[in-house]
């Protein structure tokens, strides 16, 4: 991901996006985050409350599939899936 990182920093999106796809909603999860954090510490927004266990569950059945694609999609850029 950091290939797609500096690439997307350098402005290449069609390189950030052949690195690796999912550096963009990192990036958007990244610009979303600033200024959250700004107005929860300036107090017009009031500081977030714990996710119940049912939403954290969710989130957990979501994600594993995410990086289980992310790596599949590595192990293809890479070549592995190649007989030699």
């Amino acid at each position: 991901m950091t290939t797609a990182a500096v690439a997307l920093i350098r402005g290449h999106a069609g390189a950030a996006l052949s690195a690796n796809p999912m550096i963009f909603g990192l990036a958007a999860l990244a610009v979303a985050a600033g200024p959250l954090v700004v107005l929860r510490a300036t107090g017009v927004l009031k500081p977030p409350e714990p996710w119940p266990a049912a939403r954290r569950r969710w989130v957990e059945r979501l994600i594993w599939p995410l990086a289980l694609a992310s790596w599949l999609f590595q192990l293809h850029r890479l070549g592995i899936d190649r007989a030699s």
